[in-house]
């Protein structure tokens, strides 16, 4: 992957890859590790959700893991009932000051603070970062707008 720029805290990716276009169906093949057309009913947007797929994050939380997400889990979709959280337990309490009409309140690094504690020191944990931002509204120009970015 090229890396062009550093961004001020952290890194601006210029290339993006993802094993589909919609958004459930991407997260059903991050969390599963599949193809799209491995996963059944999880490949359609807003799908429920097939009981015979399991996450990495389940197999880790079945082992001597403590796993939890913030933002997105995966969905739109249904999931069976006994299976709530796929990604592990939900961190969301945290939210931030709303700086656009197009960036999510939800407080990612806030919500990884609270679970860190939260998480036994003895034991290997895991967190899922689900953004919401991905959704926005695109409008063209705007990169270079207010980034300077082509």
């Amino acid at each position: 992957m090229k890396i062009t720029h550093e961004a001020a805290e952290g890194i601006l990716f210029m290339n993006r890859y993802t094993p589909n276009a919609k958004c459930s169906p991407s997260r059903a093949c991050v969390l599963t590790g599949r193809n799209p057309w491995q996963n059944g009913a999880a490949a359609d947007h807003g799908p429920c959700y097939p009981p015979e797929l399991k996450t990495w994050m389940e197999a880790l939380a079945d082992t001597e893991y403590t796993v939890g997400y913030t933002g997105k889990g995966w969905g739109p979709g249904e999931v069976p009932p006994e299976r709530k959280n796929i990604p592990g337990q939900a961190w969301q309490k945290k939210k931030a000051k709303k700086t656009s009409s197009e960036i999510s309140t939800t407080d990612y690094a806030g919500n990884l603070a609270d679970f860190l504690p939260a998480a036994p020191s003895k034991k290997p944990s895991c967190f899922w970062y689900g953004g919401h931002e991905p959704h926005r509204s695109y409008h063209y120009g705007s990169g270079v707008a207010k980034g300077g970015y082509k």
